[in-house]
């Protein structure tokens, strides 16, 4: 912020000019003037200008009006002469005496780019807590805030910070660019079996710019979960878990034996802090032990049934039992089905031969054909001992799935678990089984031992707005047997489940919302409380690479997204902004900046511009819009015609009660890091 007020100024208020440093450096640096009360316990804050600030004939600045209200001041749309000043927005006001900036320090970021290799700096404010939650023989964990974020959880980071005040900086920016690389090769894991199995976090580096000799410190989010340690860098491994392992070994063998990527910690199958040994031990830090340690990871690898799937060579001690353990087949092909789900599948038998000697009537050729569950979370009454391994076996007739394992917690979450299966059209897959075990890993009889079951009758479900989501109870599966609903429940299990008809056509009875749903009954206009909006995309630019920047504006609060570039018309950002203020009457109003990445367009580009009502998208009753297409036009007549944002959304009301606490609490839940 300018020292010294700049003209033009109103009768009761002085301007200074304003530089916003928390996009990164190759963004476009906006100007915007602030007007401050002298005298008035408050501060204005204000959006970027979405455009750079206009220079007008005479050399000056254009003068935008400004009109003094009881509370603050407002920045008009029009300048002296009545023309419009582009990025000119309504201030917002906060109180000095709140606390939202004590304890806060500037910082710099520094993201690494895997594919440039460069790092690329924006500026920060961060709130570290001093007492760290963890400590290791090198570091000390801290929790972090960034005050630059909405608040909520995806603000809270992890910071780390040596022990020893006099370590090498370059140490940090190492073990950054090895994880990103390791987040490479997951990638490309991933890429065998089409979908995302195993992830490590996003590390960057921070300066401390407001601390003596400015020190470095290493950022990661900040994961809830069961932290555990599956290898190290050298010769031990805990080979209860297939996925970590056989990475490890995938790493090796596709990089054509130059590297091996091990260390492996994290919860569940999203890791961080991993070491890379290389075959000529250069590089990647001390941690690097070369072929002596890629020798002593393999002497030690026992291959599972992971391994055999990517074909990768036999190495180290005697294979596991190919039936033990997570089984992941490869895309198109069929897996042998697990003890867990045989035992599902002959409960099943069971009930379809009895169904069979009293058959139902023919299932119609438009009815849904395919059933997609999605296993979200579950809870357990019984909490004593430690937490158990657990997942979930579901079955729709004579077909069964099964999740991954969630690690040590009586509240589990299952991420990524789209269980997609067939339904019969002879009519006897009239329900849905879903069985909860605790993995043979962690009962104490070596088998996958039952916690609860549910069984889900289909002309149950509630999906006439396209899914049934909600919680089930669980019962004991010798209950669920003898036809006992009525029985002692163990827990819940939340599941959303989505019928359809995988060949479409008119006969698909359950699809997605095609129209907007009426509010929920009795809901004045103003109980929409708030709105988050996802901005995906834009389509239409025109033809050739194009740099562009999205502002979007709901009851005068404004947001940007970060420049995107793409090419033929399209670019995309999937980022996510949330709006304080919003009611049915609101509207979201978009504003694309784009321009040509050659340069043959003006610097300023072309200005896109659409308005989309907030209660004409395609809302269930929950408030959730899964995708509205907003139609933008151009301000110059330049770019391609039938140009359109891509957005999702999610509306909050105000008469929704909290949703209730989970039983157990989240105390068995806890963050940690490796240090």
């Amino acid at each position: 912020l300018s020292r010294r007020s700049k003209p033009p100024h109103s009768p009761s208020s002085l301007g200074h000019r304003l530089l916003d440093t928390s996009g990164s450096e190759s963004d476009s640096r906006a100007f915007v003037y602030i007007m401050f009360h002298p005298g008035q316990p408050q501060v204005g804050y204000g959006q970027p200008m979405a455009a750079p600030y206009q220079m007008y004939p005479g050399g000056r600045n254009q003068s935008p009006g400004y009109g003094h209200q009881p509370g603050g001041a407002r920045m008009g749309a029009y300048g002296q002469q009545g023309m419009a000043v582009p990025g000119i927005v309504q201030m917002h006001y906060r109180n000095m005496e709140d606390d939202f900036l004590k304890g806060s320090e500037k910082a710099i970021r520094m993201d690494y780019d895997l594919k440039d290799r460069t790092w690329k700096r924006r500026g920060v404010l961060l709130r570290i807590k001093k007492e760290p939650f963890a400590c290791g023989s090198m570091r000390s964990a801290h929790m972090m805030s960034d005050l630059t974020l909405s608040e909520g959880d995806k603000s809270q980071f992890v910071a780390k910070i040596s022990r020893d005040p006099k370590e090498n900086r370059q140490v940090y920016f190492d073990d950054v660019e090895m994880q990103m690389e390791a987040k490479a090769w997951a990638e490309k894991f991933n890429e065998k079996f089409q979908k995302k199995i195993v992830d490590f976090l996003v590390a960057y580096v921070v300066e401390l710019v407001d601390r003596p000799g400015r020190p470095v410190i290493g950022v990661e989010n900040w994961v809830p979960g069961n932290y555990v340690k599956y290898n190290n860098n050298w010769d031990w491994n805990d080979d209860k878990r297939n996925t970590p392992q056989a990475f490890s070994h995938f790493t090796w063998e596709e990089s054509k034996h130059k590297l091996l990527i091990c260390d492996l910690q994290g919860v569940g199958d999203l890791w961080t802090d991993p070491q890379m040994h290389s075959a000529d031990g250069q590089g990647y830090g001390k941690g690097n032990m070369g072929m002596r340690g890629i020798q002593a990871f393999l002497n030690n690898h026992r291959c599972n049934n992971i391994c055999k799937t990517l074909k990768l060579p036999q190495v180290g001690k005697a294979p596991k039992q190919m039936e033990v353990g997570t089984i992941l087949p490869l895309p198109g092909a069929a897996a042998a089905p697990t003890k867990a789900q045989d035992f599902a599948l002959n409960y099943q038998q069971t009930h379809l031969r009895e169904r069979r000697h009293h058959p139902a009537a023919a299932v119609s050729t438009g009815a849904p054909d395919r059933i997609i569950i999605q296993c979200l979370e579950a809870s357990f009454s019984a909490q004593a001992g430690d937490a158990p391994d657990t997942f979930v076996v579901v079955a729709v007739g004579l077909e069964s799935t099964e999740t991954s394992v969630a690690y040590g917690t009586w509240t589990p979450v299952w991420q990524n678990a789209r269980l997609q299966m067939n339904i019969p059209r002879d009519g006897t897959a009239d329900s849905i089984l879903a069985i909860v075990f605790q993995s043979a890993n962690s009962s104490e009889a070596g088998e996958a031992e039952i916690i609860g079951a549910v069984k889900i009758m289909v002309s149950d479900l509630k999906d006439d707005e396209g899914y049934d989501d909600r919680r089930w109870p669980l019962r004991p599966f010798s209950k669920i047997q003898a036809g006992d609903t009525s029985s002692p429940e163990v827990g819940n299990l939340h599941l959303k489940i989505m019928r359809f008809n995988f060949k479409g056509g008119a006969g698909a009875p359950i699809p997605k919302p095609q129209k907007a749903l009426p509010l929920p009954p009795n809901l004045p206009q103003a109980e929409i409380s708030k709105i988050k909006i996802m901005v995906k995309s834009v389509h239409g630019l025109g033809r050739g690479e194009h740099h562009a920047t999205a502002v979007v504006m709901v009851e005068g609060n404004q947001a940007q997204t970060k420049t995107g570039k793409g090419d033929n018309g399209v670019v995309r950002w999937d980022q996510k902004m949330a709006f304080p203020a919003c009611s049915s009457s609101s509207y979201i109003d978009l504003k694309v900046f784009s321009r040509d990445a050659s340069g043959a367009s003006a610097p300023a580009g072309v200005e896109w511009s659409g308005r989309q009502s907030v209660v004409e998208m395609d809302m269930d009753r929950s408030g959730n819009v899964a995708e509205c297409k907003v139609p933008i036009y151009s301000n110059s007549g330049e770019g391609g015609s039938g140009a359109q944002v891509t957005i999702q959304a999610w509306v909050t009301f105000n008469t929704v009660a909290p949703a209730a606490a989970r039983p157990g609490g989240t105390g068995s839940q806890q963050g940690t890091v490796s240090c």
